[in-house]
C-alpha cells in the first residue's frame, strides 16, 4: 500500500487535476477510518504484535502523506521556464577621459652660414673657402660660419664680427647695423636676405 499511496502522490505531482491530497485528508481525518484499518490488520490474522508494526508504519507513511500534501513541498510541476527574465547588471559606461591638447613644439632654429664674403688678412674668402684652408680654428671666423665650422650651439645666433661684402663692392658690418636707428635696422633686415643671415642677434634671426 505504500508503494500504491507514493505512486498516487508522483501522480499528482505531475496532474493536479487527480486530487489525491483530498483522498489523503479524507481518508486520515476520521479517527474511525484509522481504528477500522488497524482492526482489519488484526482480522487478517497478523498477530498483536506484528499488525501492530505494520499498522504503526502504515500510519507513519499516511502522516507523511498528509504533510506532503498540507503544502510542506509543492503539489504542481514548476513552470518550465521562469515567469521574469533575470536582471543582467551591465556597468555604466565611465566618462572618457578629456586629453589636454598640447601646444605643436616649434621646430628648431636652423644653424647657417653667413652667404657673405667677408675680409681675412687682405683676402676675400667665403665660408666654403675658409672650410677648404682650414680657418675655422679662429673664433671670428666661426661666428661667421658656425655651420660650416661645427660651432653651431656657440654662435648660429649671434652676430658676425667680420667685414662682409653687401655687394662687390659695397662693404657693411653689424657694428653699423646695431648703430642705425630702430625703423632703419628692421627695414634693412627684412629686406636684405644677406645682412638678416650675418647679422642673426641684431635681425633676431633666431626668435623670429
Amino acid at each position: 500500500i505504500n508503494s500504491m499511496l507514493s505512486t498516487l502522490l508522483v501522480a499528482e505531482y505531475f496532474k493536479p487535476s487527480l486530487d489525491f491530497c483530498s483522498k489523503v485528508e479524507a481518508a486520515w481525518s476520521s479517527s474511525s477510518r484509522i481504528i477500522d484499518s488497524w482492526m482489519d490488520v488484526f482480522v487478517e490474522g497478523a498477530g498483536w504484535i506484528k499488525g501492530t508494526s505494520q499498522m504503526m508504519s502504515f500510519m507513519a507513511y499516511g502522516v507523511g502523506m498528509l504533510d506532503l500534501c498540507n503544502g510542506k513541498f509543492p503539489t504542481s510541476a514548476p513552470n518550465a521556464t521562469p515567469t521574469d527574465s533575470p536582471m543582467i547588471l551591465t556597468p555604466s559606461p565611465s566618462d572618457e577621459p578629456t586629453i589636454s591638447p598640447t601646444e605643436t613644439p616649434s621646430p628648431p632654429i636652423a644653424c647657417i652660414d653667413s652667404p657673405t664674403k667677408f675680409l681675412w688678412d687682405n683676402r676675400t674668402l667665403s665660408c666654403k673657402l675658409a672650410g677648404k684652408k682650414n680657418k675655422c680654428s679662429n673664433a671670428l671666423i666661426q661666428n661667421h660660419c658656425p655651420l660650416k665650422c661645427i660651432k653651431c650651439n656657440d654662435f648660429k645666433c649671434l652676430d658676425s664680427p667680420l667685414m662682409f661684402y653687401t655687394s662687390k663692392s659695397d662693404t657693411f658690418t653689424c657694428a653699423a647695423l646695431h648703430g642705425l636707428s630702430k625703423k632703419k635696422r628692421k627695414k634693412m633686415c627684412k629686406k636684405n636676405s644677406k645682412v638678416r643671415k650675418t647679422c642673426r642677434q641684431t635681425c633676431a634671426y633666431c626668435t623670429s
